[in-house]
C-alpha cells in the first residue's frame, strides 16, 4: 500500500495526538472538548489577528441568522384572486413543520406579473435579523430561501470589497447582493444546500433554483397563467386549481425504482425542480435551464499519496463547514467507514459534535454495538434506538411527510425523532457511497466493462439460454429467477444502461416479468428512459456513478432524509456532498474506487492509518429493512391489510393473481424484491388514502 503524509494543520494533529504507537485510533486518554480544541481555537484567532480582523459580538457574521425553512409562492400574469390568497395562507400552514418559529408574506405587482411570496422558518439559533421574504435596499429584489450557504462569509467579504453594504449577518442577504453583482452566473459561487425563489422586479422575472445535488426540495405546478411553487407538494395541493390526478407513468417508475425520478411526482400536474436546475417565469412563460452541474470526471495525474493527503485536507474543511451552528450538533453513526470518518474528523474541530445517534433493527444486521464502540472512543454521548415490532404503524405518518412510498423512510423518521429531542443539527454520511463507489453495483459495472469486448461473441448463446430458462423455470423459483437475471446481466455487458437497471433490480427490461405483473405489459415507457443521456457514449463505470448521483441519491435518499428530518424540526447535513470535495474526488481515476474487489477502495486506503481495521473491513449492510427477516413479523400483516379488494382497482394494471402468489411464497431471501414490490403497492394505497381522500 502506498504511504502518504497526513495533512499538517494543527486541528488535524490535535485529533491524531490521541493515537497510541500501537494502534490507529484514539484509545488513549478520553477525548475532551478542551484538550481537542484548544490548539485549533488558538490557531483560528491567531489567523484572525494576523489578517487584521476584529470582531465584537455584534459584528461577527456568524450563525446569527441560520435557519431551515419552508418556501412557497404564487405568481400570475393577471391580478391575484381571493383563492390565491386563501391558498397562500393554507400553504404556509402546511409547511409549518419546516418552520414553526415564524412566517412571512409579501405581495409584489408589476404590469405583467403579480407575486405572492411566502416563507416559514425554523431557527437554528435565536434570531434578531434575517426575516424573510427578504429584499435588497430598494426593494427591487426579493428572496424566499431555504437552506444553508456554507461559504457566505467569504462571499460577503468579496461583495463588501465591491462596495456592497449589508444590513444583516444572514447568508440569505448574501445571495441578493451576489445576484446584484453578477446575475445568474453568481450562483456558481454558492456552496451549500439550498432551494430558493428570487424575484427580480426590474426584469419582471421569478427565478427558482435548487442546489447541485438536490439536498433541499422544491416543487411547482403550472396552471395556464399561474405558477405555484413550494418546498413540498402537499402545499400545492391546497390550491383549488391544482388537479389531483395520479401520474400512472410515475407509479410504474416507482414500482421499478422504488422512488419516483424527477421531475415527476405521483401527481400528474406537480413537478420537481431538478438538482441544479434553474426555472425562470417571465411574462407568463416558464423556461428551464441547467445552472449548477455535477462536477465532471476529469482524471488528473495525482499519485495516490498526493490524492490521499488532498482528500483529507478537503474533507476536514467540508466537515468544518457543515458544523457551523450555535446550537448543539450531533452525528448519525453506524460504525461504518463513512459515519466513523465524519465523527473522527469532526472531533478535531473547535466545536465538535456532542452526541451520536444510531438506529438498530433488532436482527442479525444490527450495528448498535459497533457504533457504541466508536462513540466511546471519541467521547461522544451515545443514544441508540431499535425499530419496535409494530414500527410499521408509524409508516403512514412518515409517508405523509415524504409524499411517496419509499423503503427507507420509516428508519429515517424514527432516528430523526430521537435525535431532534437533543439537537437541531446532525451530520450524516449520505453521499459517501455515490462518491466513493460503495455499492455492489459499482463493482459489477467495473467487471462488466472489462467483459464488454468479449460479450458480442457470446450474445447468441446467452440469448438462447435466457429463452430456455424463461420457459423452463418458474418466475417464482429462486434459482430460475437468479439464473435468468444473471444471463440478462451478461447480455447487458455492451449496454451499461440496462446493466445498471438490472443491478438495481429494475424488472422493466424483463418481458417475462412485465407479463407476469401487468395486464398491459406494453402500456408504459421504460423506467430507465431518464438514463439515456447519462449513459450515452460514456465509460460504463462513470455513467453508473452519475446515475446514482443524479437519480437514486437525489430522488430517493436525500428526498426522504429531508422530509423525515424536517418533520421533527431537525436539520441533516451531509459533508460528503461538499461541492469542492466532490469536484476533487471526481478528478481521480474512477477505477481507484473499486480496485481489489472492494467498494470505496480509495476512501478505505486513504484512511487506513486513521480508522481501525474493524471499521475498514466492516461489510456494508445498508440502512434498510431485511425483508426476509421482517416479513412475517411486521411487513406481511401490513401488506395484507392494505392490498384488499377495495383498493385493487387503484393498483391497475397490476395483476391481483401476482399479488396473491407473492403473499403465498415460502420464506426465502431470494424473494426479497418481489416483497419489496408488494411493499410499494401497500405504501401506494396508504399514499392514496392520505392525499386523495383528504
Amino acid at each position: 500500500m502506498p504511504t502518504f503524509s497526513l495533512p499538517r494543520p494543527s486541528f488535524v494533529r490535535s485529533a491524531l495526538a490521541f493515537v497510541s504507537p500501537n494502534c490507529r485510533f484514539p484509545f488513549g486518554r478520553p477525548v475532551t472538548r478542551r484538550s481537542l480544541c484548544s490548539s485549533a481555537c488558538r490557531e483560528f484567532f491567531a489567523t484572525c489577528s494576523a489578517s487584521g480582523a476584529r470582531f465584537s459580538p455584534k459584528q461577527i457574521p456568524s450563525r446569527k441568522t441560520k435557519f431551515m425553512c419552508g418556501i412557497a409562492g404564487i405568481i400570475s400574469s393577471s391580478p391575484l384572486e381571493a383563492d390565491d390568497r386563501r391558498a397562500g395562507q393554507k400553504m404556509i400552514q402546511a409547511l409549518r413543520h419546516r418552520g414553526p418559529d415564524g412566517e412571512g408574506t409579501t405581495e409584489r405587482s408589476t404590469n405583467s406579473a403579480h407575486l405572492l411570496l411566502l416563507h416559514t422558518r425554523l431557527a437554528i439559533i435565536d434570531l434578531v435579523t434575517g426575516q424573510q421574504p427578504m429584499s435588497n435596499e430598494d426593494a427591487t429584489l426579493w428572496i424566499s430561501f431555504n437552506g444553508e450557504i456554507f461559504n457566505y462569509r467569504e462571499l460577503r467579504l468579496f461583495l463588501e470589497k465591491k462596495g456592497h453594504r449589508f444590513r444583516t449577518h444572514s447568508d440569505t442577504e448574501t445571495i441578493l447582493h451576489l445576484y446584484e453583482e453578477e446575475g445568474i452566473k453568481g450562483f456558481l459561487r454558492l456552496r451549500g444546500m439550498f432551494a430558493f425563489a428570487l424575484w427580480d422586479e426590474k426584469q419582471e422575472t421569478l427565478l427558482l433554483l435548487r442546489d447541485t445535488f438536490g439536498i433541499k426540495p422544491l416543487h411547482y405546478a403550472v396552471l395556464s397563467h399561474r405558477l405555484l411553487f413550494a418546498s413540498e407538494a402537499k402545499a400545492l395541493l391546497l390550491h383549488p386549481a391544482v388537479p389531483r390526478e395520479i401520474d400512472r407513468q410515475a407509479f410504474h417508475d416507482l414500482l421499478n425504482l422504488r422512488f419516483v425520478p424527477s421531475p415527476q411526482t405521483l401527481w400528474k400536474h406537480i413537478r420537481r425542480v431538478q438538482p441544479g436546475e434553474l426555472l425562470l417565469w417571465k411574462h407568463g412563460r416558464l423556461t428551464r435551464r441547467e445552472c449548477l452541474t455535477l462536477p465532471p470526471f476529469r482524471p488528473t495525474h495525482y499519485s495516490f499519496s498526493e490524492a490521499a493527503q488532498e482528500f483529507q485536507s478537503l474533507f476536514q474543511k467540508a466537515v468544518e463547514r457543515h458544523l457551523v451552528a450555535d446550537v448543539p450538533v450531533g452525528v448519525y453513526l453506524s460504525g461504518g467507514t463513512d459515519s466513523t470518518a465524519i465523527a473522527l474528523f469532526s472531533s478535531s474541530t473547535p466545536r465538535p459534535p456532542e452526541m451520536a445517534f444510531t438506529l438498530g433493527f433488532g436482527d442479525e444486521r444490527d450495528e448498535v454495538e459497533d457504533a457504541r464502540t466508536i462513540a466511546d472512543r471519541l467521547g461522544l454521548r451515545f443514544l441508540s434506538t431499535t425499530l419496535p415490532p409494530n414500527s410499521l404503524s408509524e409508516y403512514p405518518d412518515a409517508l405523509r411527510h415524504v409524499e411517496e412510498p419509499q423503503v427507507n423512510i420509516l428508519q429515517s423518521f424514527q432516528i430523526a425523532a430521537v435525535a431532534s429531542a437533543h439537537v437541531k443539527v446532525v451530520l450524516s454520511g449520505l453521499g459517501g457511497d455515490e462518491l466513493f463507489g460503495g455499492y455492489h453495483s459499482h463493482r459489477w459495472m467495473h467487471y462488466l466493462s472489462r467483459f464488454t469486448p468479449l460479450s458480442k461473441h457470446f450474445e447468441g448463446t446467452l440469448a438462447r439460454l435466457r429463452r430456455l430458462l424463461s420457459r423452463s423455470q418458474s418466475p417464482f423459483s429462486p434459482r430460475g429467477d437468479l439464473a435468468r437475471r444473471g444471463c440478462q446481466l451478461l447480455l447487458a455487458a455492451g449496454r451499461p444502461e440496462e446493466a445498471w437497471g438490472i443491478l438495481r433490480n429494475v424488472w422493466d427490461e424483463d418481458p417475462a416479468f412485465r407479463r407476469l405483473v401487468y395486464y398491459e405489459p406494453d402500456r408504459f415507457a421504460p423506467a430507465l428512459r431518464h438514463l439515456h443521456q447519462t449513459f450515452a457514449d460514456r465509460p460504463p463505470l462513470e455513467a453508473a456513478f452519475d446515475a446514482d448521483f443524479r437519480f437514486k441519491l437525489s430522488d430517493d435518499y436525500l428526498a426522504g432524509e429531508d422530509r423525515t428530518s424536517m418533520a421533527h424540526g431537525l436539520e441533516v447535513r451531509p459533508p460528503f456532498l461538499d461541492l469542492d470535495l466532490v469536484a476533487f474526488v471526481r478528478t481521480l481515476p474512477v477505477e481507484w474506487h473499486v480496485s481489489r474487489g472492494l467498494g470505496k477502495s480509495f476512501l478505505r486506503r486513504s484512511l487506513s492509518r486513521i480508522l481501525p481495521d474493524a471499521t475498514l473491513r466492516k461489510p456494508k449492510w445498508g440502512f434498510t429493512f431485511a425483508v426476509d427477516l421482517q416479513w412475517e413479523r411486521s411487513i406481511r400483516p401490513y401488506v395484507q391489510s392494505r392490498l384488499i379488494d377495495e383498493f385493487l382497482p387503484l393498483l391497475e394494471p397490476v395483476r391481483p393473481d401476482y399479488i396473491r402468489k407473492i403473499l403465498d411464497l415460502p420464506p426465502s431471501r431470494q424473494y426479497n424484491w418481489h416483497r419489496f414490490f408488494l411493499w410499494m403497492l401497500a405504501g401506494f394505497v396508504d399514499w392514496y388514502r392520505i392525499f386523495e381522500r383528504e
